[in-house]
């Protein structure tokens, strides 16, 4: 990873090339996403953790007995008494649990969304460069040449990333996955608003992460295949034949787009929420069967 990131502060774009080729729109989208990874991470954290508490106070408040429950149920080494020392104590255990796999899969995201955002900023660059090629001058071989080669620096930096991020991708779309499916069945069979409020949000939060990690693997597949559309755009007819040959191998090598790969078996893009649908649907039925069952 840190060769990685290394490898791309030395070929990252001066500030005079990012506002030439209008590259800052990548970094922008970045940070809309990062802004809004963190607000919904502290929002859903916040109500997960505090809904049990409103629901244990509006229980007193109508009953005259407060519950003491927890975010989740959960076997503690020393039962849980009606003492209200242990429940503080125990309840920030759980938030501090929650906050720690919280933040961790906030980190991954972000740097998941940081290096493709970079990688679709050099993949544009790439483009833009080609589209800016006059093949009639003598100095555009070289230009292209040094444009193939930036192309085979960029391919070996997005397969090492894609190897360091392919673990942690299947088990986000497999753990989101569960948690859509086990938080569907609850909240159909959930009967008090917190509770079905509690599930809603956590449904929304574990969508939410599906959908970014598909969305950002459909942007790289795009970046990467617009190459491949520009170098056949561009006036290469009127280049020599070294010209056109150096074009034709890089057409061919660029024919098929860099994806993001689930342990090398399946890639990620917006076709992969289909899956993911039919995924759930496939649990639900086997819920629906299992219950109808008991």
């Amino acid at each position: 990873m840190a060769k990685c990131f290394e490898t791309i502060n030395l070929i990252h774009p001066t500030k005079e090339v990012e506002k030439k080729f209008n590259l800052s729109k990548h970094l922008n989208l970045y940070i809309k996403v990062e802004k809004f990874l963190c607000l919904s991470m502290i929002a859903s954290f916040i109500i997960f953790n505090f809904s049990s508490v409103i629901a244990s106070v509006v229980h007193w408040w109508h009953n005259g007995k407060y519950l003491y429950l927890m975010q989740m149920p959960t076997v503690f080494p020393v039962p849980l008494n009606e003492s209200f020392l242990e429940y503080i104590i125990y309840f920030i255990l759980e938030s501090c649990t929650d906050f720690l796999m919280v933040i961790s899969t906030l980190s991954c995201d972000i740097c998941l969304v940081s290096v493709v955002s970079i990688l679709c900023l050099h993949f544009d660059l790439l483009s833009q460069k080609i589209l800016e090629l006059k093949p009639k001058e003598n100095e555009s071989l070289n230009k292209l040449v040094n444009i193939a080669k930036q192309h085979n620096v960029i391919l070996r930096l997005a397969k090492d990333f894609d190897n360091l991020f392919s673990p942690s991708i299947i088990f986000s779309l497999l753990s989101s996955s569960f948690i859509l499916c086990f938080c569907t069945y609850q909240v159909l069979d959930e009967t008090a608003f917190i509770g079905i409020f509690k599930a809603f949000v956590l449904i929304v939060y574990e969508m939410k992460q599906v959908v970014l990690i598909c969305y950002f693997g459909q942007k790289l597949i795009d970046a990467s295949s617009q190459i491949c559309h520009v170098l056949y755009m561009h006036n290469w007819v009127d280049g020599s034949l070294k010209y056109k040959k150096i074009v034709l191998f890089m057409m061919m090598c660029t024919q098929r787009p860099f994806t993001l790969n689930v342990v090398g078996i399946s890639n990620i893009s917006m076709e992969t929420l289909k899956g993911v649908r039919q995924f759930l649907f496939f649990l639900d039925k086997i819920q629906a069967i299992n219950q109808q069952t008991q």
